[in-house]
């Protein structure tokens, strides 16, 4: 959690959006929880860059040294942002979050103080009776917002399992941009539904990985400077940009050795041409 407090996870955000293909005026489908509003500010901050559209949902629990606060939940942060106009937007609807997305792991008083903060920002409450109707009720949700038009990506913040889906399947996605369904996934989840749509997923995880990835320091003791870090340095190498520069030089390789032989040899009958009595001088 003290790794996410970096703004530069901003620019991260941004060059992730970039590399889905989200352009401004583009729909960006979200999934938040409170366990890590600095990645849910930076990724907001990364939206306002680029000028794309969002459409949150958010859930209002969180894990340890998260939005814990009862009075300063996730969804009493985001107004806060909304209100200094720091934002332009908010979440289109809330849950509570935990399991089952209804907070059965929380006590009868945690319950009713999560039921309190969806109360006083004023959002629609998702009420799921079960977890198939934790997904789809946000799948629903986020077809009715968006009408007729696309939606560029998914991104899924934290580890709300209508999102992710189990333990195990949390293993299975990658930190970052994906773009294939990994197999053999135990349920359905919003971000499997994705996939299946051929909508990329940003997943927002295992979030030392992702700052080692992109060269931002990992728990840093003082809140870094804006600027700072490997990502405004250098781009993040993908594999296929190295196998293209790689056949590229076997290509030239070939080229030039059939260059040499032609020469040594000669383009016609493949002898060399016999050299004059001056030449041997």
């Amino acid at each position: 959690k003290q790794t996410t407090a970096n703004p530069n996870f901003a620019a991260v955000f941004v060059e992730m959006l970039a590399e889905a293909g989200v352009e401004e005026g583009d729909l960006v489908a979200l999934n938040l929880t409170g366990s890590f509003p600095a990645m849910n500010v930076a990724m907001y901050a990364a939206l306002e860059t680029i000028g794309a559209e969002p459409i949150v949902i958010s859930s209002v629990a969180a894990s340890e040294y998260g939005a814990t606060h009862p009075e300063l939940t996730w969804l009493d942060m985001e107004r806060v942002l909304f209100e200094q106009d720091l934002v332009s937007f908010q979440s289109v609807a809330a849950s509570m979050g935990g399991v089952l997305d209804v907070a059965r792991n929380h006590s009868e008083e945690g319950r009713r103080l999560i039921m309190e903060a969806i109360e006083r920002n004023e959002k629609p409450l998702l009420s799921p009776g079960d977890y198939e109707q934790a997904v789809q009720m946000r799948l629903d949700l986020y077809d009715e917002v968006r009408g007729d038009r696309p939606i560029a990506v998914f991104v899924n913040i934290g580890g709300g399992t209508a999102s992710v889906g189990t333990s195990d399947d949390k293993r299975d996605f990658r930190p970052g941009l994906n773009t294939r369904l990994p197999r053999g996934l135990d349920r359905s989840s919003v971000m499997r539904s994705f996939l299946q749509r051929d909508v990329p997923v940003i997943h927002v995880s295992k979030i030392r990985s992702i700052a080692r990835r992109y060269g931002l320091p990992d728990a840093p003791v003082e809140t870094p400077e804006p600027g700072e870090g490997g990502v405004f340095r250098h781009s993040v190498i993908r594999t296929w940009t190295i196998l293209v520069v790689l056949v590229l030089i076997l290509l030239a390789m070939w080229g030039a050795t059939r260059f040499d032989l032609a020469t040594v040899f000669g383009r016609g009958g493949g002898k060399a041409d016999k050299p004059s009595p001056e030449q041997m001088v």
